[in-house]
């Protein structure tokens, strides 16, 4: 699959929804990675780190949002994004739902939304509880 990290454009929102580790498991396991140019910086991890991990650099989120078949997000679609989303692309937002009718007004079929993150200690982080939603329960 092709996956795709915008930089997130949310105010006073410095994560990123992949970690270059996340790259290189994802990118081990046959997947194409597009990354944001600066996407991870507000996490101190530099586009080299990304590339290093297997993954594409680009130089805009329309960029990513035109190359990849699945966005991952850690907030919910910005007006500019939603814009920029295809029917055909899965969204996984991260930590936070979205606007609904602006994902549906965006022709939007299938979200992945995770509502809640929990840590191990000395493990990675996990999804303690995923929500998956596609097409009614999600009001498309």
């Amino acid at each position: 699959m092709r996956i795709g990290v915008p930089k997130e454009i949310k105010v006073h929102e410095y994560r990123v929804g992949l970690t270059p580790a996340s790259v290189a498991e994802l990118v081990a396991h046959g997947h194409e990675l597009f990354i944001e140019t600066k996407a991870g910086n507000g996490i101190d991890c530099p586009d080299s780190a990304y590339e290093k991990a297997g993954a594409k650099i680009l130089p805009d989120a329309k960029s990513v949002f035109d190359a990849a078949e699945m966005i991952v997000k850690v907030k919910e679609p910005q007006p500019q994004e939603i814009e920029l989303l295809r029917p055909d692309q899965i969204l996984f937002v991260a930590n936070h739902a979205f606007d609904c009718v602006g994902a549906k007004s965006a022709g939007m079929r299938t979200a992945f939304i995770e509502n809640m993150m929990a840590f191990e200690p000395r493990r990675d982080a996990y999804l303690a509880d995923v929500t998956y939603g596609t097409n009614s329960e999600f009001g498309f």
